[in-house]
């Protein structure tokens, strides 16, 4: 999957039934969890209207992952009471 991810950039994935979306779903998240990723890209997925779905290979971190979070020593901006 990954191998055709790097090829395609996306891979869409249709008429599927309950069973096989959640599977697929296994599938992306053991590539993410096991570092499967190429370097500095990441894998998103998305539902096809409930009978299929769609994996994208995008650039950079997730904008919710730690290394985008502010570090402890990031400016602090003051908030005025009142």
């Amino acid at each position: 999957m990954i191998e055709r991810l790097v090829t395609e950039g996306r891979v869409r994935l249709a008429d599927l039934d309950d069973g096989e979306v959640a599977e697929w779903r296994r599938v992306v998240n053991y590539a993410k969890r096991h570092g499967l990723e190429p370097q500095g890209k990441r894998i998103e997925k998305a539902g096809l209207g409930g009978r299929g779905l769609e994996m994208r290979l995008v650039e950079g971190p997730h904008p919710n992952s730690r290394s985008q979070r502010p570090k402890d020593d990031a400016l602090v901006v003051p908030v005025p009471s009142g």
